[in-house]
């Protein structure tokens, strides 16, 4: 019989699996509109979308973005062991004479 930490780690293994298949067929899928996208011939009409000087790319404010989820993590796990700590029966101490 599994025990609950094995059963949880399984889980979140399983947890995380999924999610990356989910963003893989979710790439593959974007990446074959774009491909599309590009082979149509462009409209003349259709005015090209502006740029803002100084403005992120996407890819900026995903580092930017994944940078603050790494440090927030890192946070909540160092406070998480300190909770730990706190709880964990302290040794009992025995008086020798």
């Amino acid at each position: 019989m599994a025990t609950y930490l094995e059963l949880l780690q399984k889980i979140q293994a399983q947890t995380l699996e999924n999610l990356k298949q989910i963003q893989a067929v979710q790439v593959s899928t974007l990446t074959t509109a774009r491909e599309l996208a590009t082979s149509l011939p462009s409209i003349a009409a259709v005015p090209s979308v502006p740029t803002i000087e100084g403005l992120p790319t996407l890819a900026q404010i995903s580092e930017v973005n994944t940078a603050f989820a790494t440090q927030l993590l890192d946070q909540q796990k160092a406070y998480a062991s300190q909770l730990a700590e706190l709880f964990t029966p302290a040794p009992v101490k025995t008086s020798s004479n």
